[in-house]
């Protein structure tokens, strides 16, 4: 396996943290330990924007991260002896042959590599993961998937007619390639044909896109996207199998057609072919998959003993808590959606009002009572609702262990760190998000714990006061406070 073109930025995956991965896991039988005082390996760790900021918040967790990019781990190396931390180690080594320690981890994780490696590379991946894991451990593999990529195969085709051999170093093949989508994007004949819809997609995804994705994505050597059922059977192959999704929402069919869910129905315990038929009903492009070794016994029904015991969190919260019916917008991308009126809806608001951070079923429950009339059970019919139609997450446990504090505020050493000089900054919830100039001046503010109104006050001298305590007040609510 051969050095990347050049290296390819990495940052924090939400999916990846061993909170949520280990509710998964518990959800289907496994028993995965909390975040704190877990193992976990990184299979393409880059310079470890993945795994440092939960080396950080997990210091008796331990971490390791694998790459074959010496400037990648030399980069990573110098910014965790900058921390401090002592719970992380990078090792720069080639898959192929990379060497882990047998049975030693609770948690892996491969996220943007599988599918754009040789299949010599893929199979020593797949090998790599399966050793790694303890007996209860579960490995996430991401990979590009069939039919839904096939689309996007099309902009791969144009964007390398484009590069050609005209030049060698990345920066120059991705400008020639983009200029090119771009002519063809305005020729008439060309835009009116049935890929015209994914030519004007693609440009408006590249105009926030770094060039390290594009190139590795449309323009590196390697780009194999398959069916899932060819994943599976792989995995399989390998001493694997399939236990879920990393994101839940896709693996429900609550928002499709009468007649689909009569098809699924046919398909009876085959959970494969579900998933598969799934894929094209949603056209995915893309899948988060989570193994577990191949004789772990894996329980497909929901426990709600073990959905009680997890933590809740609202990945939404409401535009105007005292008027619901103006909806809710997502805390990460600041998406606005309508929830019809109902129990879900003032549920939803509930665990919104918990904070970032959420809160135990029991709490809620407790919470819940003030405002609604529902016995246990229907609350939790709820709740398993909105967490299967994408709206709150399960955790084992909360994402921080920093008590919540409406007046006081504090920033991680990381995300002081990246605000420096990286183009994305890691929330508390490990979520990557850019940040303003004025929003990054406010972080580097932020000595230890100090209060809310200290930092409006020192913000006086760049915005007026209501603007400063709306973005202070934002910062908090997404976790970079």
């Amino acid at each position: 396996m051969s050095q990347p073109a050049f290296v390819y930025k990495t940052f924090a995956r939400r999916e990846t943290h061993p909170a949520r991965m280990g509710a998964l896991a518990r959800l289907h039988g496994l028993a995965a330990p909390s975040p704190e005082g877990c193992s976990m390996l990184e299979i393409g760790c880059g310079d470890g924007g993945n795994l440092i900021p939960l080396a950080e918040a997990y210091p008796r967790s331990s971490f390791v991260g694998i790459d074959i990019s010496e400037d990648a781990v030399h980069k990573g190396r110098a910014e965790i002896e900058q921390l401090g931390l002592h719970n992380l180690t990078l090792v720069c080594a080639d898959l192929s042959n990379a060497s882990v320690d047998e049975g030693a981890y609770d948690f892996v994780v491969c996220h943007g590599v599988y599918s754009w490696v040789a299949p010599e590379i893929q199979r020593a991946i797949l090998t790599m993961g399966r050793l790694a894991l303890k007996p209860h451990g579960v490995f996430l593999v991401t990979y590009n998937t069939l039919p839904g990529w096939r689309q996007r195969g099309v902009i791969r085709d144009i964007l390398g007619v484009g590069a050609g051999s005209r030049a060698d170093h990345p920066l120059e093949r991705c400008a020639l390639g983009l200029d090119f989508l771009k002519l063809v994007s305005k020729e008439k004949s060309a835009i009116t044909t049935s890929f015209g819809r994914y030519i004007t997609e693609a440009l408006e995804r590249f105009d926030s896109s770094d060039p390290s994705y594009i190139h590795e994505e449309f323009l590196g050597r390697h780009n194999e996207p398959l069916l899932f059922t060819d994943f599976v059977s792989r995995a399989k192959q390998g001493g694997l199998q399939f236990l879920t999704e990393a994101r839940v929402v896709m693996t429900s069919s609550d928002d499709l057609s009468p007649a689909v869910q009569e098809y699924l129905e046919t398909l009876g315990a085959d959970y494969v072919a579900r998933e598969q038929v799934l894929d094209i009903f949603r056209n995915r492009t893309f899948r988060e998959t989570l193994l577990c070794r191949g004789e772990t016994r894996v329980d497909r029904g929901l426990s709600v003993d073990v959905f009680k015991s997890l933590q809740l969190s609202s990945l939404y919260t409401a535009i105007d808590s005292r008027d619901l019916a103006r909806g809710f917008r997502e805390r990460t991308s600041g998406r606005e959606v309508v929830t019809p009126p109902g129990d879900c809806t003032n549920l939803l608001a509930v665990i919104d009002s918990c904070g970032a951070q959420g809160a135990c079923f029991a709490d809620i429950f407790d919470r819940s009572r003030i405002s609604m009339e529902l016995a246990e059970r229907d609350l939790l019919i709820a709740a398993v609702t909105l967490w299967r139609s994408g709206f709150i997450e399960v955790t084992t446990a909360p994402l921080s262990s920093l008590e919540r504090d409406f007046d006081t505020v504090t920033t991680t050493r990381y995300a002081r760190l990246q605000a420096r000089s990286h183009p994305k900054v890691t929330s508390r919830t490990h979520d990557s998000h850019p940040l303003s100039e004025i929003e990054r001046k406010a972080l580097l503010m932020v000595e230890g714990a100090m209060s809310k109104r200290s930092l409006v006050t020192l913000l006086l001298s760049d915005m007026d006061q209501q603007s400063a305590e709306i973005m202070v007040n934002s910062l908090a609510e997404r976790g970079f406070l």
